[in-house]
């Protein structure tokens, strides 16, 4: 290993009218929840959202109901939960006049609305999608609980307008009929209304577009962002809505080679080679240029970037200046619209090694950087030999093994973590390969036969999503391997007008949606599968 500290930025050479009551009041405590939890506000925006809006009784219907005490605990086993009991007191209804005794109701049902995508009949979700649940409410109430009838779950509650809440449909496993129930209560009187909704999602993995890109004479590279994807080809920066239509955002000071996106700043990471130069790049979501920064000449070394991952604040480059021979930088940024700054590279690979190469970077949960790397290594004969194994960089940039692979004929790809669990891509005898190991590197699981090689990896609900070419005659096929190493889906997919089809890309997005980048003949396509 050869590390280096840098003094200098520069590299060395290589580098919604308001009813008035006046009644008295009760004194009764008043409940008081806290908000929902992560459901209830959704950091990001939502490019296919489905929308509940919900509401209840008639004013006529409230006027007949006055003389009710509300139960405040309420009866949530049915889609019509309104208590309705005589007054104990006198039996005569309230009339709503102003008195000096009882109380008046806090809340007044019409003012309570629900419909369900503006409509108020049986509303089907053939989408995954986030499930917007929405209570408009007039006048004084404590909180309003959102619940799913069926299978008796309170999904959140809410004790500030807007009163709302949220439920995503994700995969088949949600499918079937489901009744939700917006719960509004008050301190004399608690009021529902439910909507039945019939989820139908499609199978998983099943294709939902392709996206033509034989336009393009540069690779692009992609990654998913929240509502879609992004991709990066030449001096264009372009976006691409989850119903697959793309739009060119913006021209890029420089040819891009890389593109990752920083969910902790918001910002698009954009990497390129421009006269001689290592540049960087910083974008908003909406294609506006934050920032530009020329990192250091790279002279004659023909600098390619291989690879680029963000992880809290900090994002490593892997570049390569010739055949086996990889660069590694690590930088930190300082946040939205800040420049970053270097805070190490290396030049991996052992002093005995005559070709060193790294695959799909990943960054672990405590932020260290995994990479696989293979090196060849001549004997004493001058014969080649191949070590692969799993690296591990820390915030300091020290180097450790991970994990070694004891088969010479093994060629380790890329390297993905989820749930604390590390799964490798990799290649053996023409057979492709995923290992899943522990994250002291002990070897948990591997399936075999997933094409000729398992080349991309990308993290998905306690598994991953991986990518391989030319499985058993097919152009590609992608699947979904689940946290304990079982294939839960697999699907092929074959063009009879192309010579095999190369995934260079696969990323998933925050519901599941996959996005796959591809090498189709002499064109480009983005493929898009349902979670």
């Amino acid at each position: 290993m050869h590390k280096r500290n840098i003094p200098s930025p520069r590299l060395p050479r290589p580098q919604l009218p308001q009813l008035h009551l006046t009644l008295p009041r009760l004194t009764l405590p008043r409940l008081t929840l806290p908000r929902p939890l992560a459901l209830s506000r959704l950091p990001f925006v939502l490019g296919a959202s489905t929308f509940l809006t919900l509401a209840c009784a008639s004013p006529e219907e409230f006027a007949e109901d006055t003389d009710s005490a509300g139960d405040e605990t309420g009866d949530f086993s049915g889609a019509d939960s309104t208590d309705s009991t005589d007054s104990t007191d006198s039996g005569e209804a309230d009339t709503g006049d102003s008195t000096d005794s009882g109380e008046a109701p806090s809340v007044d049902p019409d003012l309570l609305s629900f419909t369900v995508n503006g409509e108020t009949e049986q509303v089907t979700i053939d989408e995954a999608s986030v499930v917007t649940l929405h209570a408009e409410v007039t006048g004084e109430v404590e909180r309003v609980d959102f619940y799913d009838l069926e299978r008796g779950e309170l999904i959140a509650s809410d004790v500030e307008a807007p009163f709302e809440a949220f439920w995503i449909a994700a995969s088949v496993a949600d499918n079937g009929p489901r009744t939700f129930q917006a719960v509004a209560i008050a301190e004399d009187i608690d009021d529902s209304e439910a909507v039945a909704v019939s989820v139908e999602l499609p199978e998983r993995g099943i294709l939902r577009w392709t996206l033509e890109l034989s336009e393009l004479s540069t690779t692009p590279d992609l990654v998913a962002t929240p509502g879609g994807a992004a991709i990066v080809a030449g001096d264009q920066l372009g976006t691409i809505a989850r119903d697959g239509e793309l739009t060119w955002a913006a021209s890029l000071p420089f040819a891009a080679e890389a593109l990752a996106l920083d969910t902790a700043t918001g910002e698009f990471l954009v990497a390129g080679i421009d006269d001689s130069s290592l540049n960087l790049a910083g974008y908003s979501r909406v294609g506006e240029q934050r920032w530009v920064s020329d990192i250091g000449n790279t002279g004659d070394l023909n600098l390619e970037i291989e690879d680029i991952v963000v992880h809290d604040g900090r994002f490593a480059l892997q570049a390569s200046w010739g055949i086996g021979e990889p660069l590694l930088f690590m930088f930190d940024t300082k946040g939205p619209g800040e420049k970053p700054h270097i805070s190490w590279y290396e030049a991996p690979g052992s002093v005995e090694a005559v070709e060193t190469r790294f695959g799909q970077l990943a960054f672990d949960d405590a932020g260290d950087l995994l990479a696989p790397m293979q090196e060849t290594i001549l004997d004493d004969d001058d014969e080649p030999h191949t070590h692969s194994s799993v690296v591990r960089y820390d915030l300091d940039g020290e180097m450790s093994s991970v994990y070694e692979s004891n088969d010479a004929g093994t060629s380790l790809h890329a390297v993905a973590v989820s749930d604390g669990q590390l799964f490798v891509g990799a290649s053996a005898s023409g057979e492709g390969t995923l290992l899943r190991l522990d994250a002291d590197g002990q070897l948990l699981s591997s399936i075999g036969n997933l094409g000729e090689s398992t080349l991309r990896l990308r993290a998905d609900r306690g598994g991953v999503v991986l990518g391989a070419p030319q499985a058993q005659g097919a152009d590609m096929f992608i699947g979904h391997v689940d946290g304990l190493g079982e294939v839960e889906w697999l699907h092929t997919y074959v063009d009879e007008q192309v010579e095999g089809e190369e995934v260079l890309e696969i990323d998933v997005d925050e519901l599941g949606y996959v996005y796959v980048l591809t090498r189709a003949g002499e064109g480009f396509r983005v493929r898009s599968l349902h979670p």
